[in-house]
């Protein structure tokens, strides 16, 4: 895949991110913790940090296993497992859903970077 690069990532992001857009209808949960979600994560998570960074906020994204992108001493630092975050930064989640992510720093500055390439957040509240 490296020899693609991102557009092998964002073939995947789509991919992966579709799927669970059907497991959702389904009511089939699974494959949340795969490689599949993790490389899309890597590439939507890199368009969030763009983003921010082009509405001037540095923004921090990371899991609680350590994976991280974005500056180090960033304003706004988001935290989440990879499929959260995969389903918020690929606009699954909505206004409401995101503030009750894990932020630290003013989410309310780093919201406005959801709004990246054609996504943008849910109109109404989507769980799964």
């Amino acid at each position: 895949m490296e020899g693609a690069g991102d557009m092998a990532r964002q073939g995947v992001a789509d991919a992966v991110s579709h799927e669970h857009d059907i497991r959702g209808a389904l009511s089939v949960p699974g494959a949340r913790d795969c490689d599949a979600v993790r490389i899309g994560l890597a590439f939507a998570a890199a368009r969030l940090v763009e983003s921010a960074a082009g509405r001037g906020v540095s923004l921090l994204v990371q899991t609680g296993d350590g994976w991280e992108l974005g500056p180090h001493d960033a304003e706004v630092v988001l935290t989440g497992e990879p499929f959260a975050l995969l389903r918020a930064v690929t606009g699954r989640r909505s206004v409401e859903q995101l503030r009750a992510l894990e932020w630290k720093g003013d989410c309310e500055i780093a919201i406005p970077a959801f709004w990246w390439g054609p996504l943008h957040p849910a109109e109404r509240p989507i769980h799964e």
